[in-house]
């Protein structure tokens, strides 16, 4: 949907990225990447699902209090980058 704010899709994507990598490192330790690379069945990682529509779900309204937080968040750290970047350029 186009009024859906873009950097919470971008926040959505890697929350579900990082969820598939906790997910992969509990199953298969140090030995992860190892699954990805040789995973012969399409459906391998069918159980994943779950967390993928639970996700989906806690990103869907972008009015929610918890995403408003989330951009609210994402917004502190970027003003935060951003001063600690003047700063720096000030003091050269």
């Amino acid at each position: 949907e186009k009024s859906y704010p873009k950097r919470l899709v971008f926040m959505y994507l890697e929350d579900v990225h990082r969820a598939f990598l906790e997910e992969l490192r509990k199953d298969h330790g140090d030995g992860w990447r190892n699954q990805i690379e040789t995973v012969a069945r399409p459906y391998v990682f069918i159980k994943f699902d779950k967390i993928i529509q639970r996700k989906r779900k806690e990103y869907s309204n972008p009015g929610t209090s918890s995403n408003v937080q989330r951009l609210q968040n994402d917004l502190d750290d970027i003003h935060s980058i951003m001063k600690k970047n003047i700063t720096e350029v000030l003091n050269r």
